[in-house]
């Protein structure tokens, strides 16, 4: 050996092991509206990537900075977001499958009849285009329950309720005046305008019995008549007596 030099040479190679890069998370679902934007993140990999959408469903933004990506809606329907990895080769390039979705229907579903000064729920449901029922954002959808006809549109006062986490809307419905109304569910967007099937609820007077004090002998009988309640023959009278030495000797509805 040469002097000056150990008997045993060496060098270093710094190693760095990356894990396939993934998409997190793999499935997105977007709703469709033109402000509306969702957001997902590229994991691992090498940091430098090619990014791109199956079908132009929507629009994509890669920032290389934090490795994110904006998903922005234009059409309906069902795509791909494929990221492949410039520089590492792997088995398969990182996906995820990306659905944009919007109100196909509306759901009604409230009570046909209720007492006048009384108030029933009405719920509304939201369902896109695969069958799920979508949780209604105020900023993108507005949901309203309307008479379908201006005529008798006051026998209802209709008002929004508040509640927090939940895929249903529910709204207030007060008997005013006696009457019946049709009423519909309608979901707005920037894009679209969808109208629930027309429910029909009656408004109707409370029971009242005529006369309001009764005075019999023993063995007597006397007629005592009902008015008011839901519209016959859709509903019927039932008699019932909290004394059990009295009896009703015939009750026609």
């Amino acid at each position: 050996w040469t002097a000056g030099f150990s008997n045993s040479l060496k060098d270093t190679l710094p190693l760095n092991l990356r894990q396939d890069a993934e998409i997190n998370p793999n499935k997105l679902t977007i709703f469709h509206h033109p402000s509306n934007n969702e957001r997902v993140d590229i994991q691992h990999g090498s940091g430098f990537f090619d990014v791109g959408l199956a079908h132009e469903i929507a629009l994509h933004e890669y920032n290389p900075t934090d490795q994110s990506i904006n998903i922005i809606p234009k059409l309906n329907g069902e795509t791909k977001l494929v990221v492949k990895d410039l520089c590492l080769r792997s088995k398969q390039a990182a996906m995820a499958e990306i659905s944009v979705v919007g109100v196909h229907r509306v759901e009604l579903i409230v009570d046909d009849k209720v007492q006048k000064g009384n108030s029933i729920t009405a719920k509304v449901r939201l369902v896109d285009q695969n069958g799920s029922i979508l949780r209604a954002n105020s900023k993108l959808i507005d949901v309203t329950v309307v008479p379908s006809q201006k005529i008798n549109e006051n026998i209802l006062t209709i008002s929004k309720i508040q509640k927090a986490n939940s895929e249903e809307i529910f709204f207030n419905l007060k008997g005013k005046e006696v009457g019946t109304i049709a009423i519909n569910a309608i979901a707005s967007t920037n894009v679209t305008k969808v109208k629930s099937t027309s429910k029909s609820v009656q408004v109707f007077p409370p029971i009242r019995l005529n006369p309001r004090n009764i005075t019999l002998l023993i063995g007597a009988k006397f007629q005592i008549l009902a008015n008011g309640g839901p519209n016959q023959p859709d509903s019927q009278v039932e008699y019932s007596i909290e004394n059990k030495g009295t009896k009703i000797a015939n009750a026609n509805s």
